[in-house]
C-alpha cells in the first residue's frame, strides 16, 4: 500500500472506437506532475467505490492506495468472463482531503 497525494478528476469515459458515451466516466488521481492514474471503483474489487470518492471530487487528497495491474472493468467475483481495458490503476483503502 502507498500513500499519494493528487487530485481526484473525472474523465468522460470513450469506448475503443473513440466515441464519447455520455453519462459515464471514470475517476483518475491526477498528480502533481500532471500524471493521472485510473482508479478502480468497482464495488467488490477491494477498494473505494465511485459513490464515496465523488465528493472529494476536484480537491486535494491523500490517499491510501493499492496500485494494481489488470482489468480495469472487471470483478473478480465475475463467474463469466467481460471485455474489459487492461492497464495499470489503484485500488483506493482511504482517503482524506490535503492542505496543499
Amino acid at each position: 500500500m502507498k500513500k499519494l497525494q493528487g487530485k481526484i478528476v473525472q474523465r468522460s469515459f470513450i469506448n475503443k472506437r473513440g466515441k464519447v458515451i455520455p453519462d459515464v466516466f471514470d475517476l483518475y488521481l491526477e498528480q502533481c506532475d500532471g500524471t493521472r492514474i485510473f482508479i478502480k471503483t468497482i464495488v467488490d474489487s477491494g477498494g473505494m467505490t465511485k459513490e464515496e470518492l465523488l465528493p472529494y471530487l476536484n480537491q486535494s487528497v491523500t490517499v491510501q492506495a493499492s496500485p494494481m495491474n489488470g482489468e480495469l472493468d472487471s470483478s473478480p467475483n465475475l463467474d463469466y468472463p467481460v471485455q474489459s481495458r487492461i492497464g495499470g490503476y489503484l485500488l483506493i483503502h482511504s482517503i482524506s482531503l490535503s492542505d496543499s
